[in-house]
């Protein structure tokens, strides 16, 4: 680890700021949880640009911030302004209200209490991989909203089910500060269930926000989840995700995201296919603008035999943007005949943005086929004159160009969410 004497002020003086924040709130996770959590930011603190992990998303300006959902006199909360179609025919589970709206059928129960041992398996997950990342111990931390979703044994959810982490109104608590929402997802899938799941990420307030989000994701033989995730939100916004897919034997996680918006994001999905013939697909579009930086992390385990993971990850990055990519594929010794594939592909709007990409192989045994791929450049010359020499103005061709750019992502959402 840094000194912390190397460290510039303005981040001394945030660490001393969460640090203090930790002893006057509380969470609602088990004290085993949040005390491991505490001790793990005391020791580590917040990282610099030495730490390799951190070294192109920075924390210095890190919002100092204090949780909203536990005052729920401030929340005015609505569905309305989702970006979905058809939302009648949704399950919708309210974050902030800890409420469901649409019927929920046989075979699903969604849960807004913390006693499940799940959540404790979890947690003890996203601490062997990430053991020292700040912003996961802040929301173990300080979670104060918990949900567990659970399929049972040859169960077919037909309805989408959302998760929407929207605050509907405006609020007027610690408009000096920002709001900090920090929740944990963890959705189970008995054998040969299937289900849908939608992540809503959304700040309508107008004020700043850091939003920490864990979602876990347990997958039993032959089952499979379609996961959807959009976050489109405003520049007041700082955003942390953290994923962990546990996949059985021939069962199936397909994760697909969009980023956008935020003044600074950072997404980590780790994937252990545990069991033979499982499938993971994750696929990212994110686009950043201005002065946003966005940053996509994931780590694959192939752990058995016989197993597949897919991923393709889309930039498009304008103004003075950064973007980050670092993808890990692992295969175990015992995992033969592994078919791995990661392609992340980049483009540059300005001569100002900058992209830093470390796709990575780490594989331990002979029988495999994988692969990782990198490409980055700017908008095709000659794309751009086909379409102008056909009388289709400037503007209109560069837009269609990102657009279909992106669309080897967005493709694979449903019509019903406005991407």
């Amino acid at each position: 680890m840094v000194n912390t004497l190397t460290k510039p002020q303005a981040l001394l003086s945030l660490e001393d700021y969460y640090l203090s924040l930790l002893e006057e709130e509380k969470g609602i996770l088990s004290s085993s949880i949040a005390t491991q959590a505490k001790k793990r930011l005391k020791q580590y603190g917040l990282p610099t640009n030495r730490h390799e992990e951190w070294k192109y998303t920075s924390l210095d300006n890190l919002y100092k911030a204090k949780p909203l959902l536990n005052n729920e006199a401030k929340i005015n909360y609505g569905n309305e302004n989702l970006p979905l179609k058809h939302t009648a025919d949704m399950i919708i589970v309210s974050v902030a209200k800890q409420t469901i709206i649409g019927n929920v059928p046989t075979g699903l129960s969604i849960d807004f209490t913390n006693n499940n041992q799940a959540i404790e398996q979890f947690n003890a997950r996203f601490n062997e991989v990430l053991p020292e990342d700040p912003m996961l111990s802040l929301n173990q931390a300080l979670c104060h909203r918990v949900i567990t979703v659970n399929i049972t044994k040859n169960t077919v959810i037909e309805a989408p089910i959302v998760i929407d982490y929207g605050n509907d109104g405006a609020s007027s608590f610690q408009t000096q500060n920002a709001i900090l929402k920090s929740v944990q997802v963890v959705v189970s899938l008995e054998q040969s269930a299937q289900a849908t799941l939608l992540e809503c990420h959304r700040n309508l307030t107008g004020e700043k926000e850091l939003s920490i989000i864990a979602c876990a994701f347990n997958l039993a033989q032959n089952a499979q989840c379609q996961h959807y995730s959009v976050s489109n939100q405003q520049m007041e916004n700082q955003h942390f995700w953290y994923g962990y897919g546990s996949v059985g034997r021939d069962a199936h996680l397909q994760s697909n995201s969009l980023v956008a918006g935020e003044q600074l994001a950072r997404r980590f999905f780790c994937n252990d296919l545990n069991g033979e013939g499982a499938e993971v697909t994750v696929n990212s579009a994110y686009q950043a603008k201005e002065t946003q930086t966005l940053d996509i992390r994931t780590f694959t385990r192939h752990l058995k035999p016989n197993c597949q993971s897919m991923q393709l990850h889309q930039g498009l990055l304008d103004d003075r943007s950064t973007g980050v990519f670092n993808g890990m594929i692992y295969v175990d010794p015992v995992a033969l005949k592994t078919d791995g594939q990661m392609d992340n592909n980049v483009m540059l709007l300005t001569p100002q943005a900058q992209n830093n990409s470390k796709p990575q192989l780490e594989i331990y045994a002979d029988d495999v086929k994988c692969s990782h791929g990198f490409t980055c450049g700017s908008i095709d010359k000659n794309q751009l004159y086909y379409m102008r020499s056909r009388g289709i103005p400037e503007a209109l061709a560069r837009k269609q160009i990102l657009k279909a750019f992106i669309a080897r992502v967005t493709e694979n959402f449903p019509s019903y969410i406005n991407v």
